[in-house]
């Protein structure tokens, strides 16, 4: 039961997952954690193990709300880009009504007239493809984001799902522990 524990803090020890065991200087070190490990109580070893659990699930949960936060800014991002798209459309309707209406005023020749409307026209559907284009860029952006934070999300609930259930059999562990430890006593007396 003890070698088990032992084996189980080995597997989740975020210090023993940076070592590279083909250097031997990384294998030292290991063979030190090692040696370190075996001194401890299993008591003690559950105890760690069972703060480093829940450091990881802090930590996942600080990172959700990253992603969530990182969301809520892109899409108020693309409102605002919607927004302002949609000012410089007005922006630029006003400007062609009222260089038409200048241009009637004025009593230019209709042929002089007709060709300024085009040419602002052009200018107007031009400026309005731009737009379109960096609001489908937006778009296209935050969907990423979107796939990005469903992906992350997915992996967070399967290792929630790992750790959960090495806590469950933590727990089950230290219940043995203490049940073998109360029947050796038992046994002694």
């Amino acid at each position: 039961l003890e070698q088990y524990v032992k084996d189980m803090y080995f597997e989740f020890a975020s210090d023993v997952e940076a070592l590279d065991l083909s250097d031997p200087a990384s294998k030292q070190q290991f063979l030190k954690l090692k040696a370190a490990v075996g001194e401890k109580s299993t008591v003690s070893i559950l105890d760690e193990m069972r703060r480093n659990i829940r450091q990881m699930l802090n930590d996942k949960e600080d990172a959700k709300e990253t992603l969530r936060k990182q969301v809520a800014a892109a899409q108020q991002l693309r409102t605002d880009e919607a927004r302002k798209q949609k000012q410089s459309i007005e922006q630029l309707r006003k400007q062609v009504e009222a260089a038409m209406q200048k241009e009637s005023a004025q009593g230019k020749n209709c042929e002089e007239l007709h060709e300024s409307k085009e040419a602002l026209e052009k200018k107007l559907q031009k400026s309005i493809a731009d737009l379109e284009k960096q609001q489908q860029d937006l778009k296209e952006a935050i969907v990423a984001k979107d796939e990005e934070i469903e992906s992350l999300t997915e992996r967070s609930a399967l290792r929630e799902n790992i750790l959960i259930a090495k806590e469950t059999q933590l727990v089950r562990l230290t219940r043995l522990e203490q049940q073998i430890q109360e029947n050796r006593n038992a046994h002694n007396s």
